[in-house]
């Protein structure tokens, strides 16, 4: 340490590489900015609420009701006019629907076909299991020929094709 460390006049050590700023911030024109911005906001309020009063008296004078932006009615659906009372007609069909579910009825009498209650079918549905059904043997051809298709000269049209488009893609 061949240099001796500075010292200010009080004797304490002094760093000339770090420096801040001298001077304070000017209060005053902070100050006078806030009171012209709070002058300035009282006249504007002051101008917009003269403003919206000398429109209302020019309304008035004309005799009409201040203009509104709310619609005080709903304008009229035009014809035809299918439903009128939505709330009591899907209160309606909830209800029919319910009626439905709940009881006993012909879906299609001629074929013998009928509803039951939801909670009777679960008890049948308990009672029986499910039921079994049988495999369909056209639905086990139709399968095995699909089959047949795939493993035969389905793949290899499928892969001719693949090839036309690559060559297509050059």
């Amino acid at each position: 340490m061949s240099e001796a460390a500075r010292t200010d006049d009080a004797g304490a050590a002094v760093n000339e590489s770090v420096a801040y700023e001298r001077r304070d911030v000017n209060a005053r024109a902070i100050l006078w900015i806030g009171v012209v911005m709070i002058v300035a906001a009282v006249v504007i309020h002051t101008a917009v609420w003269w403003l919206f009063d000398l429109f209302d008296r020019r309304e008035a004078q004309k005799g009409r009701p201040p203009a509104t932006l709310v619609q005080t009615q709903r304008p009229a659906v035009p014809e035809p006019r299918l439903q009128t009372d939505a709330p009591a007609d899907l209160n309606a069909m909830r209800e029919t629907k319910k009626s439905e579910l709940e009881t006993y009825g012909w879906i299609d009498q001629q074929k013998g076909v009928v509803r039951i209650p939801v909670e009777r079918a679960m008890e049948i549905l308990v009672q029986r299991g499910l039921p079994k059904t049988q495999p369909n043997a056209n639905a086990n051809d139709a399968s095995r020929a699909a089959a047949q298709t795939r493993n035969s000269g389905g793949a290899k049209q499928g892969a001719a094709q693949g090839q036309a488009t690559r060559d297509q893609n050059r």
